[in-house]
């Protein structure tokens, strides 16, 4: 189901000339997903919130199609829980400690070029729980996952901004 969308995300990005190198500029434009995701939490901007961890979602497969992986298979459904979850919110510091980790496997990498990176496999199982977060918060904001994702791919084909995907 993600690995379709993979390709999409990943056809666009070539289509468009965007970013297909960069691990570093994905990981900063993931980064910056998550800052705005928690700011439309902080203004209960529920249509915002759908978006921000739908743009994370693709964010996500643009870097499982750099990396090579399948998205299906590396998803982590099993993820640990917020002891709470009764708020959205429950689930940041999880989203945030994964793209912490994520920035520093990959600084820890040297910043090599994709097919050079030493500790590839680490990067994949954290990216993997970052979609599985991510799969976590559209349940909890009862979005149609697959929906948002497909609208984001739509949209995102269309614009000629090179920020996006």
């Amino acid at each position: 189901m993600y690995n379709e969308l993979q390709q999409k995300v990943y056809e666009s990005k070539l289509q468009k000339g965007f970013n297909v190198t960069s691990v570093n500029k994905e990981i900063v434009l993931m980064a910056e997903e998550f800052g705005e995701l928690c700011d439309s939490y902080l203004t209960d901007n529920d249509a915002e919130i759908i978006d921000a961890i739908g743009d994370m979602m693709i964010y996500c497969l643009g870097l499982c199609a750099m990396l090579k992986v399948n998205s299906d298979e590396i998803i982590n459904k099993s993820i640990e829980q917020p002891e709470r979850k009764d708020f959205l919110q429950d689930y940041f510091p999880y989203v945030g400690r994964e793209l912490g980790m994520l920035a520093k496997k990959y600084r820890r990498a040297q910043k090599t070029s994709i097919d050079d990176i030493s500790n590839k496999d680490e990067l994949v199982a954290i990216l993997g729980k970052l979609m599985g977060y991510c799969n976590l918060m559209f349940r909890y904001v009862k979005a149609d996952e697959m929906k948002v994702l497909e609208e984001i791919i739509t949209n995102n084909a269309a614009r000629n901004n090179q920020i996006r995907i």
